[in-house]
């Protein structure tokens, strides 16, 4: 069985893109830390209540969370955990791509818990700008049309769309021109590689060569280097690997410095 593809970031794998990007990307162990970060916290006060003495990093505990399947324990969650709960490294990846002018669209897409909506106001929001998606009808009449705006970066949570039940569907119908998807979850990257697979978008010399020479129907181009396939991304965590579909490419993850004050749209981040 071949291995996976891994690479060490989306930001050097899309830094020269010659196409701004649609991203749909989820919050949760993709963005901040959820689920290791509560059960930090909740053994962090346990050993501090029973005076263990010295207790890890939480980059220390998410490298072993992810990496031999750390035991949980008790978990802990303040109201403010979303605020305290450190980004990740692809959320940098992502930062660093929007400032560079390297996105078209960027949608979070995520599963519940509206307290996260707050980390995104003060971060990815920031730099949401309203783009036409559309025209109103009637378009009989030129003068009665009126141009749909939407912000260009977006935070839908699953919870809040009841008819979908998954996020495969909720993609279909609202951003089915996506051209990267990342998420942490197998199962959901298995359904976009379903989804997803032969999705290209080809090269000026490929289309051309097909529309011209191959029955004039796109779909019978072959492509090259140069034309652009949509792919689905996973942060790599060992524990999860194998349960993986084989398209799947992963993305190398840690826990990042990253703060809310460096989503400062007047200053060029550097990890």
């Amino acid at each position: 069985m071949s291995e996976n593809k891994t690479i060490t970031t989306l930001y050097e794998q899309f830094k020269n893109t010659p196409k701004k990007l649609k991203i749909v990307c989820d919050w949760d162990e993709v963005i901040q830390s959820a689920w290791p970060y509560a059960y930090y916290l909740g053994e962090q006060e346990l050993n501090e209540n029973s005076n263990r003495g010295h207790w890890v990093s939480f980059a220390e505990y998410f490298k072993d969370y992810w990496g031999v399947g750390k035991s949980k324990g008790r978990s802990s969650n303040p109201s403010d955990i979303y605020h305290r709960m450190p980004f990740l490294t692809i959320a940098e990846d992502l930062l660093r791509l929007i400032k560079e002018d390297k996105v078209e669209k960027l949608i979070f897409l995520s599963t519940s818990d509206d307290r996260k909506i707050e980390v995104f106001k003060k971060t990815f929001d920031k730099f949401a700008k309203l783009v036409p998606v559309g025209e109103l009808l009637p378009a009989s009449n030129p003068l009665n049309r009126k141009c749909v705006l939407e912000r260009n970066i977006q935070l839908h949570l699953m919870t809040n769309y009841p008819e979908m039940r998954t996020k495969n569907e909720w993609i279909r119908k609202n951003a089915w021109d996506y051209d990267v998807f990342i998420d942490d979850d197998p199962d959901i990257c298995r359904s976009m590689v379903m989804y997803g697979n032969g999705k290209t978008e080809y090269c000026p010399s490929c289309f051309r060569e097909g529309f011209h020479s191959r029955l004039n129907h796109p779909k019978n181009i072959m492509g090259c280097d140069n034309c652009f396939r949509s792919k689905v991304f996973s942060p790599y965590y060992p524990i999860l690997k194998e349960k993986h579909d084989q398209g799947v490419v992963f993305v190398k993850q840690e826990v990042s410095n990253l703060k809310k004050e460096d989503f400062n749209k007047n200053e060029k981040y550097e990890r």
